[in-house]
């Protein structure tokens, strides 16, 4: 590939990959819908102060209400409510926010639907704005 003076080459790879589609799964558990924009800005606060060593956020989610917390190395914590719509019974599943945010940042739409069968399987989120893009999000074990 040339554009201009940058010359990029790659080699192929003759390589076995993982079956990344076996993650997907063909039906889905319950759904949480939360205002995209409101849920990016939570993320942000919830991972502010963080380290590498505790890089992580716990949601607590209920019938109506999604929690976020999180605490850092000194005495700081964070603990921030925001009204959801929630179609299961309570979940505590914790997350690295980073990966989250990733999808968050590029995500468009007023709402965002997240897919979620338990604290340790694949959350899937997909936003109003986007409806031809999903993102998989690993928990973190609690």
């Amino acid at each position: 590939l040339v554009g201009g003076p940058i010359r990029f080459e790659t080699l192929p790879l003759n390589a076995t990959y993982p079956n990344w589609r076996g993650i997907l799964p063909t039906e889905f558990g319950p759904t949480c819908t939360v205002h995209l924009d409101a849920f990016r800005q939570a993320i942000r606060l919830a991972s502010a102060g963080l380290t590498d060593r505790l890089l992580s956020v716990v949601c607590t989610l209920t019938r109506d209400q999604l929690t976020l917390s999180s605490h850092g190395d000194s005495d700081g914590s964070n603990v921030t409510h925001m009204p959801a719509t929630w179609t299961g019974d309570n979940l505590t599943l914790r997350f690295n926010p980073h990966y989250l945010l990733e999808a968050l940042t590029i995500m468009d739409g007023p709402n965002l639907t997240l897919d979620l069968r338990g604290p340790l399987a694949p959350i899937f989120g997909q936003s109003d704005g986007m409806p031809g893009f999903r993102y998989v999000l690993m928990p973190m074990a609690l």
